[in-house]
């Protein structure tokens, strides 16, 4: 041997066949016939669990050709490839989903903003006006950037919000330690966002009975940190005034 072996899988599939004589009785209850196909290579897999799946479907086939037979109640027969491994993917690939909807909130949120910013420019030859007043940037730009950020969302469809918070958490966490280890900036308000979502799913996990459930304090606790920043910044920024000479 003497070298690194990877596990990989090609050319498989799952599959599931139900078999019944037609009628609504027949279909209302069903029996569950299971096999699974998972071994570690270079293993044939023999034994985990290729032979059941053989005598799974060998008595599939004889009972679907055996002439005048038919069930008394629906048998589905479960050919599962990759047991353990399936949901895993299943799992990461939901939570990729869920990141790209992430970052693709402040790309529609900016792509929104933009464009009335190019139509005020390029059309109404009023690029800069709206400074003369410093709160009509927030009616002018937040619409459309809270549009943008909306719009986004229609390309991912339904995400479930436990898979925002971790996405939400993965994405902050990543952010902190790319810009920490680049030494470019200062990483503080990436991990400040990242701490209060992690403590807040913890405590989730913890007291929420249902693990697919996110309480409301669970919102509470995990934006409170960003949005008092972000509120710090406001003020901050509110306070800057131009000196007029």
């Amino acid at each position: 041997m003497g070298k690194r072996l990877y596990k990989t899988y090609r050319d498989l599939s799952n599959i599931v066949v139900r078999v019944s004589n037609g009628t609504d009785a027949g279909k209302a209850h069903a029996i569950l016939v299971n096999a699974h196909l998972d071994s570690t290579l270079p293993s044939p897999g023999a034994a985990d669990d290729a032979l059941p799946c053989r005598v799974m479907l060998e008595a599939f086939r004889v009972m679907t050709q055996t002439p005048g037979w038919s069930p008394h109640h629906a048998i589905v027969f479960r050919e599962w490839t990759l047991a353990r491994m399936c949901p895993i993917s299943a799992m990461w690939q939901e939570q990729l989903r869920g990141i790209s909807a992430v970052v693709a909130a402040p790309i529609g949120a900016l792509a929104g903003a933009n464009t009335v910013a190019y139509i005020m420019t390029k059309v109404f030859n009023k690029g800069m006006s709206w400074f003369s007043v410093e709160l009509s940037c927030l009616v002018l730009y937040l619409p459309p950037a809270l549009a943008g950020a909306l719009a986004s969302q229609l390309f991912f469809g339904r995400i479930h919000e436990v898979t925002v918070f971790t996405s939400l958490l993965l994405l902050q966490s990543y952010l902190a330690f790319l810009v920490q280890m680049i030494g470019y900036g200062s990483a503080a308000m990436f991990y400040l966002s990242a701490l209060p979502l992690g403590v807040s799913l913890l405590l989730n996990q913890m007291f929420v009975m249902d693990p697919d459930e996110i309480h409301l304090w669970t919102y509470a606790i995990s934006q409170f940190v960003p949005l008092m920043n972000g509120t710090q910044l406001c003020v901050l920024a509110r306070r800057i005034r131009p000196s007029h000479r």
